[in-house]
C-alpha cells in the first residue's frame, strides 16, 4: 500500500515560503534599504499586521 503524501509536501514547501517571506519582510525595511543605496519610496516599515499578511 503506498501512502500519497503531496499534501505534505506541498504543506511543507508552502511553510518554507512563508518564513522566508516573513524574514525578507522584517530584515529588509526601508531603512535598510535606504542604507544599502536602493530606492525605498512605498516600502513601509515591518509590522505585526504586514508579518501576519
Amino acid at each position: 500500500m503506498r501512502i500519497d503524501r503531496s499534501g505534505l509536501h506541498d504543506t511543507v514547501l508552502a511553510g518554507v515560503v512563508a518564513a522566508a517571506s516573513v524574514a525578507q519582510f522584517v530584515l529588509y525595511g526601508p531603512a535598510r534599504l535606504q542604507a544599502e543605496g536602493l530606492p525605498a519610496e512605498g516600502v513601509r516599515a515591518p509590522d505585526p499586521l504586514g508579518a501576519l499578511l
